[in-house]
């Protein structure tokens, strides 16, 4: 049973900030501990070990299958971002765009690259432009 000053206190805590914070560090590093976290962005265990378990719950995070060692020489999981999150999503890439992408693939393959790139880049052409 959880003490009411307890709740009181977790319920006081905003943890989407803090949990910004460690998805923006472990984008930048490309993976992390909660360790190395806590250390980069001067968190206690109390903020920081919270965030990285409602990021896993979300699905925002994932284990690496990586282990790295905590200051205390323990191993710990290096967590990972499950898919990058990007400000600017690549957008799909326009009829002109399409069309030099299939003339080079033509052309490094009468040069003597295979053929299969340009069947794949013809087979994108006509599936997103027929």
């Amino acid at each position: 049973m959880i003490q009411t000053t307890s709740k009181e206190a977790y319920d006081s805590v905003d943890t989407s900030r803090i949990q910004a914070r460690v998805r923006d560090l472990i984008d930048r590093v490309g993976g992390c501990t909660c360790d190395q976290a806590m250390s980069l962005l001067q968190l206690t265990h109390q903020s920081c070990s919270p965030a990285f378990t409602a990021l896993k719950k979300l699905e925002s995070i994932r284990d690496s299958g990586k282990r790295a060692p905590t200051r205390t020489g323990r191993n710990a999981i290096v967590w990972v971002a499950s898919q990058p999150e990007t400000l600017f999503p690549e957008l799909p890439a326009s009829k002109s765009e399409m069309k030099n992408r299939l003339i080079r693939a033509a052309l490094e393959a009468r040069a003597g690259a295979p053929w299969t790139k340009f069947d794949a880049t013809w087979a994108d052409f006509k599936r997103n432009f027929a």
